[in-house]
């Protein structure tokens, strides 16, 4: 029973969020540890044995860190660091120590320690260093770096995928991220909804994972206007033990909520204005309302259109269509760079703009074979042996 409550203690401990306990909180988890550390050296005599209690201690540093208990992460760092294990828990004692430093504000020092993580033989944790190389870097205002990386680290855990799917979706959900704050939210939106089946596949063991996820798509849902979408995720969202830990969580839920609450300005009028008032929708248990012309639970009449007799006005769509692409290709952000300014790019500035380019004209289906064939051609003729060094 009191092992038990000690377990819990370390996994998760909403109460020591207060300010009020931190000094109690931090006499009991150093206790914890050294029992800890005292315990596995003694049981695990054998080396697959202490991989198990190693992995356990993995898995205890993940969960805290999901709850933004860094305090807990660098005790594991330290702990992973003494015991006489495989490189491959070096690597994830530098990675945990290294997400303390950064979160103290010594992001040079935490650089220079996810770098380390990336460069060494061991590759088990380098997506993971590489997505927080990536948060430095968007922290610093270098956005184009920031997506290569990401992009870069959902690669890297791609091969790796046994221990670093969490790692892909994570960085997937931090490019569609990216596609927002460039103003491409139906994109992003997308790219989200494209992440669903992935999501709930690690849920029951990542449930951190699906929540985040959700926020992000009520973010970009909320962008494009689809507001019941955006709350109904949201709110799923505010519900989970894990909203304690995120208050921007809560921002979002606020934001969307105000959106959600206010009146439409659609008035149509032709000729003279009237304004009428329409009673409440029917309640139908077999009717579904479109996010666009209800809002969930408003309690103010919506102003309606007003309508006069005459002959309907006929739109030519096809020349309207045509019309509508020549504004998009006039006003897209990118425009096509001369051979001489893709030579001063960098090379993380040339990796972002691949990514960007296909964001921003999202080609159909064959015309991204017709990419995805080009580049491997180029890839595979680098890495043929008599391509020339």
């Amino acid at each position: 029973m009191q092992r038990a409550a000690k377990s819990d203690l370390i996994l998760i401990s909403n109460s020591s969020l207060k300010d009020g306990q931190s000094t109690t909180t931090e006499i009991v988890y150093g206790r914890l540890y050294q029992q800890m550390a005292t315990a596995i050296t003694a049981r695990f005599c054998k080396a697959e044995d202490l991989r198990l209690g190693a992995e356990y201690l993995v898995t205890l540093a993940d969960n805290a860190y999901t709850w933004r208990r860094i305090d807990v992460v660098a005790r594991v760092g330290s702990l992973l660091r003494v015991l006489p294990l495989p490189p491959e828990y070096e690597s994830a004692a530098t990675y945990y120590l290294a997400l303390h430093e950064k979160q103290q504000g010594r992001r040079e020092l935490a650089r220079r320690m996810f770098e380390s993580v990336v460069s060494r033989p061991s590759r088990r944790f380098v997506a993971r260093a590489l997505q927080s190389l990536g948060a430095l870097e968007f922290g610093a205002g270098n956005l184009d770096a920031s997506l290569a990386l990401r992009v870069e680290a959902a690669r890297v855990g791609l091969i790796h995928e046994a221990h670093d799917r969490t790692t892909v979706l994570e960085a997937q959900r931090m490019v569609a991220a990216f596609k927002g704050i460039e103003g491409f939210h139906h994109g992003a939106v997308r790219h989200l909804e494209g992440l669903s089946e992935a999501v709930h596949s690690i849920a029951r063991w990542q449930p951190y994972v699906y929540y985040a996820y959700l926020n992000s798509l009520a973010t970009e849902y909320a962008a494009v206007g689809q507001i019941e979408e955006a709350q109904n995720a949201s709110r799923i969202v505010m519900a989970s033990p894990y909203a304690i830990a995120y208050p921007e969580w809560r921002e979002t839920y606020d934001d969307i909520e105000q959106k959600g609450r206010r009146p439409s300005r659609s008035v149509v009028a032709i000729g003279k204005a009237v304004t009428v008032e329409a009673p409440a929708p029917p309640q139908a248990t077999n009717v579904v309302h479109l996010p666009s012309f209800v809002r969930a639970e408003s309690s103010s009449p919506r102003p309606l259109s007003v309508f006069r007799s005459g002959p309907a006005r006929i739109i030519d769509f096809f020349r309207r269509s045509k019309t509508l692409q020549a504004n998009a290709a006039a006003n897209r952000r990118f425009k096509k760079l001369t051979a001489e300014q893709v030579r001063r790019l960098t090379q993380d500035q040339k990796r972002a703009r691949l990514v960007k380019l296909i964001y921003e004209f999202q080609p159909g289906n064959k015309e991204l074979e017709k990419i995805l064939t080009r580049v491997e051609a180029i890839l595979f003729e680098l890495d043929s042996p008599d391509f020339p060094a």
